[in-house]
């Protein structure tokens, strides 16, 4: 059972703007949270990319756990580049530095903080180039589920069915 997430931007697009594809989907899942009392977390990656689009008008942020992006989620970043060089073969760019995505970024928080069990997206591409290559290699990923919100939330979030135990 999900007790904590990690929110991805194209989520908070997704969730705030109520004419975006995927909106009713978004707030299924936002619902879904509040009802069962599951915590969602905002990394600073988010919020900069967030709040780059002005996109903070409308929507508080007020019930969201903050993150922080610091020396040990920056040594797993970097950690993450490397696994993904060597089996996707991304290269270094420009004057010899990586091109560090954000989203790798994303990753190393859930390497760092273990009680964080799920990550929410639209990003189907992150999910398939990013996501599978590493979850393999970094243990801490096996227990996290991914959740694409271009999938309603019956698709992926299945009713926990009532037990009922003969006395």
């Amino acid at each position: 059972m999900i007790s904590k997430v990690l929110v991805d931007t194209c989520f908070l697009i997704e969730l705030t703007k109520t004419n975006a594809e995927c909106h009713k989907n978004a707030l299924d899942y936002f619902n879904y949270f509040n009802e069962k009392n599951i915590d969602y977390f905002l990394s600073p990656i988010v919020v900069s990319e967030y709040w780059h689009n002005d996109l903070v008008d409308d929507f508080s942020m007020a019930n969201f756990k903050h993150l922080t992006y610091n020396f040990i989620d920056g040594r797993n970043t970097a950690a993450i580049a490397k696994v993904l060089k060597e089996k996707k073969g991304i290269q270094a760019k420009g004057n010899g530095k990586y091109d560090i995505k954000d989203d790798y970024k994303l990753m190393a928080h859930l390497l760092v903080d273990n009680k964080i069990d799920c990550f929410i997206t639209k990003d189907k591409d992150m999910l398939k180039k990013y996501v599978e290559p590493i979850k393999e290699l970094f243990p801490e990923l096996k227990n996290v589920t991914f959740i694409d919100i271009n999938l309603p939330i019956h698709a992926t979030l299945k009713p926990q069915t009532e037990i009922n135990f003969p006395i």
